[in-house]
């Protein structure tokens, strides 16, 4: 899996990344109105961490009267926190050994160069600059 970093998440306290899937915009249905799951950004996130059997048991839910979008978010923020636990670990971890980081860092700049100066002669090679 590429590790991905949206809204910072790894690095984020978990008040902040709460307050964050809390505020994810839902459609004003009310409690006893069946929901749509397709349609909904929360279903949507949620249904990245589950596996098919627990989307469906999910969808279930959408579609049942009596979901509240709120315990679904809590719902969200729990799988998110999970996930990342890790990441977090592995990041304080790194923050803690500076010399290490800094190895790290520097292994990716060269790695870096690398790849641009490759990219930088094809670019030159098709434009005719190169010497």
């Amino acid at each position: 899996h590429e590790i991905r970093n949206p809204l910072g998440i790894i690095h984020s306290s978990a008040e902040l990344l709460k307050k964050k899937v809390m505020s994810i915009k839902t459609d004003s249905k009310g409690v006893n109105e069946p929901k749509d799951p397709d349609s909904d950004n929360v279903f949507l996130l949620m249904s990245l961490f589950l596996d098919d059997k627990e989307k469906e048991a999910l969808r279930d839910r959408y579609l049942t009267p009596g979901l509240k979008y709120s315990e679904v978010k809590v719902e969200l923020f729990e799988k998110i926190w999970e996930f990342y636990a890790p990441f977090r670990k592995k990041r304080e971890e790194l923050l803690k050994d500076s010399d290490t980081l800094r190895d790290i860092l520097k292994a990716g700049a060269q790695k870096t160069r690398e790849e641009a100066m490759k990219t930088l002669d094809i670019v030159r090679k098709n434009v005719g600059l190169t010497y």
